[in-house]
């Protein structure tokens, strides 16, 4: 980790989660995130149970 934090934003995740080459730079870095960042990217109506599991390890890294 190189030290740097940053608070994200719902489009920098969703980025993250597209595998967008943007975000790359910024991958070692410690990423904070609201509680609305997470509320917005688990209420996609149609999200399914794989893709749930994915958001929530991205957000949290302890998550089972």
């Amino acid at each position: 980790m190189s030290g740097s934090r940053y608070l994200a934003d719902t489009n920098a995740f969703i980025y993250l989660l597209l595998k967008h080459p943007v975000i790359e730079p910024l991958l070692s870095d410690d990423w904070l995130h609201s509680f609305i960042t997470e509320i917005e990217l688990l209420g996609k109506p149609s999200l399914k149970a794989p893709e749930e599991k994915i958001i929530h390890n991205l957000l949290n890294p302890h998550y089972s």
